[in-house]
């Protein structure tokens, strides 16, 4: 990541309470368990930007750090959602919106935790 890029949305979101911005391999987030209320990410899909780790292996990480009663929202390709609807996923899967962006068609999802 670019650090220009932490460093500007680190001040676009100054006047905000209780927003971390970290560097961080995103398979391996530098947060307690249970310490994350909401992510929102756009991860790498392996089609414009390498993507070094499997989204199964995201979805295990970011299931760590989320607080039960957290949300995650994420924006990837259509396929990927069957990993939020796979039998032993350890996500419910609330909402999804397709929409348009640059030739693709990747979706918005929403989804929680499920209660372990």
């Amino acid at each position: 990541m670019d650090p220009d890029a932490l460093a500007a949305s680190a001040r676009n979101a100054q006047h905000l309470t209780g927003i971390a911005f970290a560097k961080s391999d995103a398979a391996r987030p530098p947060m307690p368990t249970g310490s994350v209320d909401r992510i929102v990410t756009n991860p790498a899909w392996g089609r414009q930007v390498a993507t070094l780790q499997h989204f199964p292996a995201l979805l295990a990480a970011w299931r760590r750090i989320i607080a039960e009663d957290g949300r995650l929202v994420c924006l990837v390709p259509p396929e990927f959602l069957r990993r939020f609807e796979a039998e032993r996923s350890d996500w419910k899967l609330l909402e999804s919106r397709q929409v348009s962006l640059s030739g693709q068609h990747p979706v918005i999802a929403m989804a929680e935790p499920k209660r372990r």
